[in-house]
């Protein structure tokens, strides 16, 4: 099982072929052989696959040389692989070397097969197989037609939406046709011509003029009769903010995001006790990092595969235990009572509100409207929003006064006006413009 998600999580995510569907049998759909699938399993076969690292199984620090959870051979003359029959471990047939795949006619001497790259000596004996680097050189190769094609399709999915092929796992026959072969071409010879650097393709791409289209189209209905699914690139696509993308803007407006440091831990997320309920041990299942460490952006975020933060999963967090290639996006009522509800959104919303605050003391609503809409949707509001969040503060603070309690009961409450104002706030976090990259 673990070398089946080693090969599927390599193969899918840099050759943009299934291979592990030939581990039983020969692939049914691609050219893709159960020796083909021993040959890739042969590479990660020599590592580590008895207790070292807990239940993972891989080499302590002192195997590794380094402090961190990494994948080595236990030996330089493992055993061997062996062939099973229709995948049945009890069925061992003839032993397979970690070769070049055979679905790649063009790579069929190169990298995999041979000695290793550094030989052995009397003063430094070999102590691994070093299969995995030669595999690395084998998908890298020049020669090699996916890797730079998966490649830079990932990059156009990033920017775009979706891929020039938008089966971006899935290369093959039950794949989808890429919309524009010359061009997914094109950009992956330029991809190889840089010394494989994507930043010379991010440029090429954000200054495209088809990346600076507009969602909407001056002549949207007759294109849509032709193209509705938007396959020919005539407009852009508008996308919903996914979780991690969504957290980080709500940190950002608010003005909490940390982007000093880079790099480091991991950080843990608050989660609420009620997500917690159904675990035993519940005090030690789960312990929050500090708040400011809180505020670094998404990409931190520790995520344990059993435990997942609430607010992350409705808005289409993706399995945690499968390759990803490209999520789920779905417009549900939970997701709209996931932000209205939160503990985290309603931090933001105050924040945000004492943002506006610093930023016009003692100023008019209209200058904290005016405010809370520049930090948030990047522009100025319109005659009719200022009316509308005029009438919204007016209420809120009238809501707030009736329900205030006795001022020496509570002197830490805030005032009515600053509540209306992170009530405001709140609204425009939950806002579509807010929520959606047009």
């Amino acid at each position: 099982e673990r070398l089946e998600d080693m090969v599927h999580a390599t193969s899918t995510a840099f050759l943009g072929v299934t291979v592990k569907c030939a581990r039983c049998h020969d692939h049914k759909f691609d050219p893709i052989t159960q020796v083909d699938y021993h040959r890739m399993a042969a590479a990660f076969w020599t590592g580590y696959l008895q207790p070292g690292q807990g239940v993972l199984g891989g080499p302590d620090e002192k195997a590794l040389g380094f402090p961190v959870f990494g994948w080595t051979d236990s030996s330089a003359d493992p055993l061997p692989l062996r062939l099973l029959k229709k995948g049945d471990p009890h069925r061992p047939m003839e032993p397979i070397p970690a070769e070049p795949m055979s679905f790649l006619p063009a790579l069929a001497t190169r990298h995999l097969a041979g000695p290793a790259t550094v030989p052995a000596s009397a003063s430094a004996p070999r102590t691994t197989t070093q299969r995995r680097l030669r595999l690395a050189r084998w998908i890298a190769d020049p020669a090699n037609p996916l890797t730079a094609r998966v490649w830079v399709n990932r990059l156009w999915q990033h920017h775009f939406g979706h891929g020039l092929v938008r089966s971006p796992d899935n290369f093959g026959f039950n794949g989808d046709p890429p919309t524009h072969p010359e061009l997914l071409d094109w950009l992956a010879s330029e991809l190889m011509r840089n010394g494989w650097r994507s930043k010379p393709i991010h440029r090429l791409m954000v200054l495209s003029q088809t990346y600076q289209q507009s969602s909407v189209h001056p002549d949207q209905e007759r294109y849509a009769s032709k193209d509705a699914g938007n396959r020919l690139w005539w407009h852009a696509e508008r996308r919903r903010l996914d979780a991690d993308a969504l957290r980080d803007a709500l940190l950002a407006a608010s003005a909490q995001l940390d982007l000093d440091r880079v790099g480091g831990p991991s950080f843990s997320p608050d989660i609420s006790a009620d997500a917690l309920e159904g675990l035993s041990m519940k005090a030690q299942a789960w312990k929050p990092s500090p708040p400011e460490e809180q505020r670094r952006r998404s990409l931190y975020t520790y995520t344990k595969r059993s435990l997942l933060p609430p607010l992350a999963t409705v808005f289409d967090f993706p399995d945690t235990t499968l390759p990803c290639g490209q999520r789920d996006v779905s417009l549900v009522a939970p997701q709209a009572l996931a932000l209205l509800n939160n503990a985290f959104v309603h931090a933001q919303s105050t924040a945000l509100a004492q943002r506006v605050r610093a930023h016009a003391p003692n100023a008019s609503p209209d200058a904290h409207i005016r405010a809370a809409w520049q930090f948030t949707l990047g522009r100025s509001p319109t005659a009719a929003e200022r009316r509308l969040a005029r009438r919204h503060l007016a209420a809120q603070e009238q809501r707030f006064h009736a329900s205030r309690p006795a001022p020496e009961a509570t002197p830490a409450q805030s005032a009515p006006e600053e509540l209306a104002l992170a009530s405001l706030c709140h609204v425009l976090l939950n806002a579509n413009e807010f929520l959606f990259v047009d």
